[in-house]
């Protein structure tokens, strides 16, 4: 079994027939928003909701610390993570500046998709709390992992979940999710920073990565919030289907 339940973590933990493996995780589970149409066609808009956000309140709350606020789509687990760029925080006075101008000084409404899961309403209905205290109004849209893949490519949406397993090298967190080559790709948004191809060996591809990478994704700006409103990097914790001792557990 892989992922266990925040909520479940505990009991695992203190079954004595169970050996509980903690590590941490290349995941990033975040939100696309879709640049194709409104509202998020509009910067302002995109950077309001980052602003309303608690990615905080989210990781502890929703996820009982199973996990940390993430900064980006590469986790703290990886070589090219920089520590040096903040998550972005919540602040309602930045978050009403970008409704007004956004052109919605009263706030705006749109529809967030997500999976149809427990943990996953939990989290919807927190953000829904946390966005209308800054005038933004959520409707939530619950599906099916089929019907959310779906809806993510064909554009059906205005913000959409997506959780991310990870990939050691960190081209595989972030260039499918931001190219602009047509074709099969996770790149829901419709943002178009990555304009190359990928290749050479893995760390060519990582080198470049990094470098262009640092150029478009500003330190200080919400407009890291272009593709997605980052959710958290998790910590996996997972419970192997027999008993089994890790050397490199802690």
């Amino acid at each position: 079994m892989d992922y266990v339940q925040p909520r479940d973590v505990a009991a695992v933990k203190a079954d004595k027939n169970v050996v509980v493996l903690d590590v941490p995780s290349l995941a990033d589970f975040a939100y696309q928003l879709n640049h194709t149409k409104p509202p998020f066609d509009n910067k302002a808009l995109r950077q309001a909701v980052a602003y309303s956000l608690d990615l905080e309140q989210i990781v502890k709350g929703v996820w009982l610390n199973v996990g940390v606020p993430a900064n980006g789509p590469i986790p703290p687990t990886s070589w090219a993570y920089d520590r040096s760029i903040p998550f972005i925080k919540r602040d309602l006075a930045k978050a009403k500046a970008k409704l007004a101008e956004g052109g919605k000084p009263g706030g705006f409404a749109f529809t967030m998709t997500t999976n149809n899961i427990p943990i996953n309403v939990q989290e919807a209905e927190v953000i829904q709390a946390q966005l209308a205290e800054a005038g933004i109004t959520v409707k939530i849209k619950l599906v099916d992992s089929a019907t959310l893949i779906s809806d993510g490519n064909g554009k059906n949406f205005e913000m959409i979940s997506y959780q991310w397993s990870g990939r050691p090298d960190p081209d595989g967190n972030t260039y499918q999710f931001y190219r602009t080559t047509p074709g099969t790709s996770l790149n829901w948004s419709g943002i178009s920073w990555i304009r190359w191809r990928s290749r050479g060996t893995a760390c060519g591809r990582s080198r470049c990565l990094r470098s262009r990478w640092g150029s478009r994704w500003p330190r200080s700006s919400p407009e890291r919030c272009a593709r997605a409103c980052w959710r958290r990097s998790p910590r996996t914790t997972s419970e192997p289907r027999a008993p089994r001792v890790s050397p490199t557990a802690r």
